[in-house]
């Protein structure tokens, strides 16, 4: 008899994986693993997102037999993976051990009390209850595009996500996001990663050149690459595109061309407030122009952090407001031992 442990998607055992370099693959109706030796085994179901999914590879559980073997009989079944948080303390990173579970008709199953409780030193444990449902609880925002908003609306999992998004845009939104993995210790990190994240909703060659560009464009001043002069030399020798000509006029709606106005308003200025007004007289999708300049600028030793306290007091402060976003951005930079 193993212990079982049930993961809904591949990506949220991946961890779990690296702590077990043998692992046999086992014949049935969802990716199921025997990992470890004979002296510490654990086996592994990626069963799938719903209920639905969870069933069968229960069923499947409790009717198999290993060659020559009785049936499986788990010593427990632990379910885990990522999840978003309810409650406004839990950062990203924490570990949620579940004291029991509820689901929206209100029918609880509490944890085995022989199960006992798991700490770690060094790391925030929280004990509670876990809310199981059947499609995904965000909080949405109108402010996404038209389209894009009903779409979200219409999504109940990753999965689906990745399902039924067409990643063809060649437009902004894939360089808007890619600022934050200039924190990545080297250039082909940032590179790898960024492709990932950018080919999610922009997997053409404009999408991830723009957000390539700028996620280049925090990791050059994060990492004391040069003076700002250089930045557009810097990118045009790592990014294919245009990156050295200034940018003139009106900015419309490709991710090139947001990016591109960003290089030419950090270059050519050395105050954040500056900044700031020098994107918006762009005119056109200046909030995107913005975004990705003053994300690089900030991190610069040579731009004065001069923006008014009231714009970032003015901020919304909920759940996932600006004192969580400060405290994210802080556990970001102490991550990768950099200074803020």
């Amino acid at each position: 008899m193993y212990p079982c442990i049930l993961f809904a998607l591949g990506r949220e055992a991946q961890p779990f994986y690296r702590h077990f370099r043998v692992r046999r693959r086992l014949a049935a109706p969802c990716p199921a693993w025997l990992c470890g030796t004979s002296l510490q085994r654990v086996l592994v179901l990626e069963t799938g997102v719903g209920p639905e999914h969870c069933s069968r590879a229960l069923h499947w559980l409790t009717e198999s037999y290993f060659p020559g073997q009785d049936l499986l009989q788990p010593l427990f079944l632990l379910a885990a993976g990522f999840a978003g948080a309810l409650q406004e303390e839990c950062k990203v990173g924490d570990v949620i051990v579940a004291t029991d579970v509820v689901d929206l008709r209100g029918r609880r199953w509490p944890r085995d009390p022989e199960a006992g409780d798991a700490e770690r030193e060094g790391a925030a444990w929280w004990h509670g209850r876990v809310l199981s449902t059947t499609h995904m609880v965000g909080d949405p925002r109108e402010g996404y595009a038209g389209k894009f908003y009903e779409f979200l609306n219409t999504v109940r999992s990753g999965e689906e996500f990745l399902a039924r998004v067409l990643p063809t845009s060649d437009k902004s939104g894939a360089a808007m996001r890619a600022t934050p993995l200039g924190v990545l210790p080297t250039i082909g990190e940032v590179v790898e990663k960024c492709r990932v994240q950018a080919a999610v909703t922009h997997n053409t060659p404009d999408g991830i050149n723009a957000a390539l560009a700028a996620a280049l464009m925090t990791h050059y001043f994060l990492h004391n690459f040069g003076p700002k002069e250089q930045l557009p030399v810097f990118l045009q020798g790592q990014v294919e595109g245009q990156w050295i000509s200034p940018w003139f006029g009106k900015v419309e709606g490709k991710g090139w061309m947001s990016v591109r106005a960003a290089i030419t308003a950090v270059v050519r200025n050395a105050r954040l407030s500056d900044l700031l007004k020098d994107c918006v007289e762009f005119t056109g999708d200046v909030d995107t122009v913005a975004t990705i300049a003053l994300a690089a600028a900030s991190c610069s030793s040579e731009y004065e952090q001069d923006l008014p306290a009231s714009l970032v007091q003015g901020l919304e402060n909920g759940a996932y407001g600006r004192d969580y976003l400060t405290a994210l951005d802080h556990r970001l930079f102490e991550h990768f031992g950099l200074c803020p």
